[in-house]
């Protein structure tokens, strides 16, 4: 996405007004949910900094990676920061003091912002959420989406404040969920979205023509963090709510269950209404060459697998290379 969005950016930067390169505004995000709201500020405004993790370990080499706003920060010659915290930063609040930007703007910067860095810009900051707050206040709502099998979700771009998630309404954008939606399309939905709404926003806001919505705090919901955990397949599920689960955790951390003592990854799967089979929740069976493991409810159908250790494959493959598979319990 980074590489396309750059030539993008290069191709618009030609022929872009100029009208709104007055205002100033500095960008705090780290994951690929950023990139486009980023790139979209950069074509319409003037972005004086970029804000960011620092360098993460990645792959088996454990290789630094650098976040993607970091790319094309640097390929765009904007500064970037990339403080490991930023409580009690003084350093690194001096330094956007310095540039006196009209407004902040973040989107899955992954941390908490101090109460003295909110009140640096003369406009405050702003928020890009991927839900229709104040329902999926926190840190995972494109996946608390997916997993409870939402139909329509959408952006909310809010002013920040001390409390998480919680601040005042500017605008929401609502859209549908497809079934065959799963984190990383959905994922780039939300920012394709908000880019185009925020940027949209933004002149008239900084004007003082928006009027701000208080959030309804009763009709609060909230979702948390994910770890590598969450992932682990409960087999007395639905098969449904399985295949959520894997839509919510396509990009990390995956599904998976135990297979001989060995972690099994799900990477492809189907829901199969067979409440018919005589099969035992949590056992492997086969019907008509086709794979299923029965769930609470129904069966979930088995296409693509990897067995620790092991490359990924079909199932068909993988029954193949171990025959053991078919009747045994996954747990």
């Amino acid at each position: 996405m980074v590489s396309y969005l750059l030539i993008e950016l290069r191709k618009q930067k030609k022929s872009m007004s100029q009208k709104n390169k007055n205002i100033k505004v500095i960008f705090m995000g780290s994951a690929e949910f950023s990139v486009p709201i980023l790139v979209k500020l950069i074509e319409d405004f003037n972005v004086q900094a970029v804000i960011t993790e620092i360098d993460k370990p990645a792959g088996r080499d454990k290789v630094l990676v650098s976040p993607p706003t970091k790319i094309i920060a640097d390929k765009e010659n904007i500064p970037c920061w990339q403080p490991a915290s930023l409580k009690k930063n003084t350093e690194i609040l001096k330094k956007i003091e310095a540039l006196s930007p009209d407004v902040i703007i973040v989107a899955a910067y992954g941390k908490l912002l101090p109460e003295a860095l909110l009140n640096i810009p003369e406009h405050g900051c702003l928020n890009v959420h991927p839900s229709l707050l104040p329902i999926y206040r926190g840190p995972s709502p494109i996946q608390t989406a997916l997993l409870n099998g939402d139909k329509e979700t959408g952006v909310s771009i809010m002013l920040l404040d001390k409390e998480m998630d919680a601040g005042d309404l500017l605008e929401q954008k609502s859209f549908k969920i497809k079934e065959t939606d799963d984190y990383n399309t959905l994922s780039e939905k939300f920012s394709m979205v908000g880019a185009k709404a925020l940027s949209n926003l933004l002149p008239t806001y900084l004007e003082g023509d928006v009027v701000l919505e208080t959030q309804n705090d009763e009709k609060a919901t909230f979702c948390y963090k994910i770890s590598k955990q969450s992932g682990l397949i409960d087999w007395a599920k639905s098969a449904e709510e399985i295949n959520n689960q894997l839509r919510a955790y396509k990009k990390w951390p995956g599904i998976f269950s135990k297979f001989n003592a060995k972690k099994i990854d799900v990477l492809k799967a189907a829901v199969a209404d067979d409440n018919e089979t005589t099969a035992r929740v949590g056992e492997v069976y086969k019907n008509k060459k086709r794979i299923f493991v029965k769930c609470g409810n129904g069966s979930l159908e088995l296409l693509e697998v990897k067995l620790e250790g092991k490359k990924q494959m079909s199932i068909q493959n993988f029954v193949n290379g171990n025959q053991a598979f078919v009747g045994s319990s996954l747990g």
